[in-house]
């Protein structure tokens, strides 16, 4: 009875140790890690948070020794042009094979997901993913700019063309009345 509740409780706690493991692994590197408090109902995933270059990161590990290194930006505050911030994920997800970008209306992820055997096949690796989303967030805030100014000047360019086009039509318009009235009176 014994044995059975010892390999019970390794079963349950697979996700767990792993976690505990890279959690051991982060403090040792000095990544300051906070580990999350389960649900009572949410038992197959562990969630590290930590800081990295100023930027919140959240390292999740699931049933299956899936883990997931992602970081958030909220988007809620500012005036983002939603196809532009999507033209710029795929480009980057295209850019970096490893990278998945998930945007929506409030807020946009940048992610790195791997299965591992263990945490130390992984712990090598993780400050390697950290580059990875750094860099991919830094292109995509280039990217995105770059979108911006081009439809800024696209706009603009538009804007003068439809102006200018204007003004040369309003042009001849006045040119032909003048020109239709010749020299003949004109009549109160």
């Amino acid at each position: 009875m014994g044995l059975f509740r010892k390999n019970e409780k390794r079963k349950g706690s697979k996700n767990d140790l792993l976690s505990e493991e890279i959690f051991g692994y982060m403090q040792s590197e000095g990544f300051f890690p906070e580990m999350e408090e389960k649900d009572k109902d949410e038992t197959d995933v562990s969630r590290i948070h930590f800081k990295f270059q100023g930027t919140n990161v959240t390292l999740e590990v699931t049933d299956g020794n899936y883990i997931r290194i992602g970081m958030v930006f909220d988007l809620s505050q500012s005036d983002t042009d939603y196809f532009n911030l999507q033209c710029a994920a795929s480009q980057i997800m295209f850019e970096i094979k490893a990278v998945k970008i998930i945007a929506a209306v409030k807020w946009i992820q940048f992610s790195v997901e791997t299965f591992v055997q263990s945490a130390e096949a992984f712990t090598p690796f993780l400050k390697t993913y950290l580059d990875i989303l750094s860099e991919a967030v830094g292109r995509h805030r280039v990217l995105y700019a770059k979108f911006m100014e081009d439809q800024e000047s696209s706009d603009h360019d538009h804007e003068n063309e439809m102006s200018s086009a204007g003004d040369n039509a309003m042009e001849r318009v006045i040119e032909d009345a003048i020109n239709s009235q010749g020299n003949k009176p004109l009549k109160n």
